[in-house]
């Protein structure tokens, strides 16, 4: 069965509600094992961000590590709203970087294969200060 389109808003909206987890392997050319486990849990009830109430979020970790040992992690947290779904920021464990989406586009109810889009932009300050701006990010979507 060939699959040319599927849910978008709504599966994405069921998505970030559930707890989810992957795990990645590779070995390089020097014959390093690494092993990448990226997870994101959803937080109940709704909290503020931005000074935005009812927004959802998710505790979202990943971990890098080298030849059994570790090697790199981060914890974040993504803030969000749902019907429809809107991001709004994320924020790294330590407080820094601290993410606001500056504009999103929202996701088709249907996407097809060979849609694509933008989803949406974010800026990155050092803190929650906002007084020091660290990079810009643009979010794009494309269904294969």
């Amino acid at each position: 069965m060939n699959l040319s389109s599927a849910p978008g808003d709504a599966a994405l909206e069921t998505y970030v509600q559930a707890n989810h987890s992957a795990t990645l392997h590779a070995t390089d050319s020097a014959g390093n094992s690494w092993t990448l486990q990226d997870s994101s849990t959803a937080n109940a009830g709704t909290t503020t961000f931005e000074g935005m109430a009812n927004a959802h979020s998710t505790t979202d970790t990943i971990a890098l590590d080298k030849n059994g040992a570790p090697f790199a992690s981060n914890t974040s947290s993504s803030y969000f709203f749902l019907n429809p779904f809107v991001p709004l920021g994320k924020v790294n464990m330590g407080g820094t970087p601290y993410a606001v989406v500056t504009s999103s586009f929202p996701l088709p109810a249907t996407v097809t294969v060979g849609g694509s889009g933008e989803f949406d932009n974010l800026t990155y300050y050092h803190d929650q200060t906002k007084t020091l701006m660290d990079a810009q990010e643009a979010v794009t979507y494309s269904v294969a």
